[in-house]
């Protein structure tokens, strides 16, 4: 399983964090929006943000729950799990609705709009899904 650490042969640590982070969306985008990535490759485990890594305990908010999924959507191989790591799963959590959405099955692989835009875009049979890096703005496009 691997959870974004940078040696994609590296087994899967138990700290999960989102993958794609505001900070470094562009380039995060750019490599996993590949055949070759660890996202395409491997099963892929993806934390909403802000992750559970910090060791607080208690309720948490999510602190960027839409980005978070529209970024999952964009980067997800055939196999991949949505949600938090095992020292976050005694906190209770706010249940995004957007999780309920039909987003049908990936038309292929993102892909940047145009070469720097900062914007990358996943066609899905149900949807489009949509992210501006550069604002960190998630576009869900229902068809």
């Amino acid at each position: 399983m691997w959870n974004g650490q940078d040696d994609s042969s590296a087994k899967n640590g138990c700290c999960t964090s989102p993958i794609v982070k505001k900070e470094t969306c562009v380039d995060s985008l750019r490599k996993y929006c590949s055949v070759d990535s660890p996202s395409q490759t491997r099963v892929m485990n993806y934390a909403f943000s802000p992750g559970s890594c910090d060791g607080h305990k208690g309720p948490i908010n999510m602190t960027s729950p839409d980005q978070d999924i529209a970024n999952f959507l964009l980067i997800r191989g055939p196999h991949a799990f949505l949600g938090h790591g095992w020292l976050g799963c005694s906190r209770i959590y706010t249940y995004p609705e957007k999780l309920n959405w039909d987003y049908g099955t990936p038309l292929g692989l993102c892909k940047e709009t145009s070469s720097g835009s900062g914007v990358f875009v996943r066609e899905w049979t149900n949807s489009k899904i949509t992210m501006d890096c550069n604002t960190w703005t998630p576009t869900f496009e229902m068809k």
